[in-house]
């Protein structure tokens, strides 16, 4: 299962959460960033891509 999620600089000192679903199987997805870091992963085998221009 593959999940992109970026975040902006602007949230970084903030705790950011993402609820979502995989395309590919409908599971769903919970991700938490903190500081700019993935705080929690849910499930952990979802790939999470960080960076962006």
């Amino acid at each position: 299962m593959d999940f992109i999620a970026l975040v902006n600089a602007k949230w970084n000192d903030k705790e950011v959460t993402v609820e979502d679903a995989s395309q590919y199987s409908g599971e769903r997805i919970h991700l938490v960033f903190e500081n700019g870091r993935v705080k929690e992963l849910d499930p952990a085998t979802t790939k999470v891509f960080l960076g962006g221009g």
